[in-house]
């Protein structure tokens, strides 16, 4: 009659279930308010800032596909992280070596240009780099951006906090 009864106690399987559990708890609160909490932006803590990215090279045919205006979005996440301020382009400019001399030779390539664009967003600011909206920026730092007619990746070539009375009239 012992044989049939079964111990009502805690066994690994029960450990390994609870385990898993509490994983998949921490890795949704993370994603859905986590980085709030470790120190993301919040309401309280944004600033405006000023992003500058540089493409090249392009080629030319892609001369007009980012307008001012243009929302910027992290092509990794999806998140929209700011709007466009500013777009320049130039001529690039190709380094090379000539082997003969070993001198440093720089040309302009036909057919590319650099794009310079300057972006606008809301983030956490400090020392140099920013939190937009969940991306994480940094000076010479690499983004690939998308815009409604333009997808690449861009060296982040300056940020910088705007100032706050700029806009304002005396």
């Amino acid at each position: 009659m012992e044989k049939n009864k079964k111990k009502a106690g805690f066994n690994i399987i029960d450990f390994l279930l609870v385990v898993v559990f509490i994983a998949l708890v921490a890795y949704l609160v993370y994603h859905v308010r986590g980085f709030e909490i470790v120190g993301g932006s919040s309401g309280k803590s944004a600033k405006t800032v000023t992003v500058g990215m540089e493409f090249s090279p392009l080629r030319d045919e892609l001369h007009n596909s980012i307008s001012v205006g243009d929302a910027v979005y992290d092509a990794a996440t999806g998140k929209q992280i700011g709007e466009i301020t500013n777009v320049s382009y130039t001529d690039f400019v190709y380094t090379g070596v000539n082997k003969s001399t070993g001198e440093t030779v720089k040309s302009a390539l036909p057919g590319y240009v650099t794009l310079t664009a300057v972006f606008s967003a809301s983030a956490t600011y400090k020392d140099g780099s920013a939190i937009l909206n969940g991306t994480d920026l940094v000076a010479d730092g690499i983004l690939r951006i998308r815009t409604k007619g333009f997808e690449g990746d861009g060296r982040v070539i300056r940020i910088e906090e705007e100032n706050q009375n700029a806009g304002r009239k005396k």
